[in-house]
């Protein structure tokens, strides 16, 4: 299978919104984990404080993962992406 320039620049751009889509989900997810760390301090609710500690922790659980996503977008982006087309020999102007 022939590897163009259009091929390279797909990839590249298929992470690159990828990686974009993983930082606004986090940013999102970061916003959402502060407003419910709000309501927790000024709740003086008990059950209300057990709820909303259970939701920061499954926010937080998102959010670990959406950064290790960003992370392994990144690495594909800087580092494994160039790699395989110096394998193919193609251009690097191609992943810009």
């Amino acid at each position: 299978m022939v590897r163009g320039e259009e091929y390279w620049k797909g990839k590249i751009r298929e992470w690159k919104a990828k990686l974009l889509e993983l930082q606004n989900r986090l940013e999102t997810l970061r916003s959402k984990y502060n407003d419910l760390t709000e309501k927790f301090n000024d709740s003086r609710n008990w059950v209300e404080r057990g709820n909303l500690r259970k939701l920061r922790e499954e926010i937080k659980k998102e959010m670990d993962l959406c950064r290790a996503q960003i992370s392994e977008s990144e690495n594909m982006i800087e580092k494994r992406i160039p790699e395989e087309a110096e394998l193919f020999k193609a251009s690097t102007e191609w992943l810009k």
